[in-house]
């Protein structure tokens, strides 16, 4: 008596699939940080690299981007055993986008010389 169910794929462990996001995240932050003259032109940026490293380039590279390629994982369609279509690539990484670009927008230039600045006219004692 044989089993009807497809066999299921491993699965990797949260901690590589976060190390994962987080190369991502930071490879698309970096250049957006130095191409972008503000935020909004910052948050521009970021979108469209997320889009572009998470999308075609998972299309064309059998399911790996830049942070899974280190890490040595694919996506995979477990309904179909293939590769997901850009349109479900698509809804995936415009919700796992607004992660690291909401956590990385609090590290914008604008940000960080604000704060020099607060640090430079404070006093002493003063708390930032």
């Amino acid at each position: 008596m044989s089993s009807d169910l497809v066999p299921l794929l491993p699965k990797v462990s949260v901690g590589r699939r976060a190390a994962a996001l987080c190369i991502d995240g930071i490879a698309v932050w970096l250049p957006s940080l130095l191409l972008g003259t503000n935020a909004i032109v910052q948050t521009i940026f970021f979108v469209l690299l997320w889009l572009i490293l998470r999308v075609p380039i998972v299309r064309k590279n059998q399911g790996q981007s830049l942070g899974r390629w280190a890490l040595d994982m694919k996506i995979a369609d477990t309904r179909f055993q293939r590769i997901p279509g850009v349109q479900e690539l698509c809804k995936r990484e415009a919700l796992l986008g607004s992660v690291p670009g909401l956590s990385l927008r609090r590290y914008s230039w604008d940000h960080i010389y604000q704060r020099r600045r607060l640090a430079a006219d404070a006093a002493p004692g003063d708390r930032l």
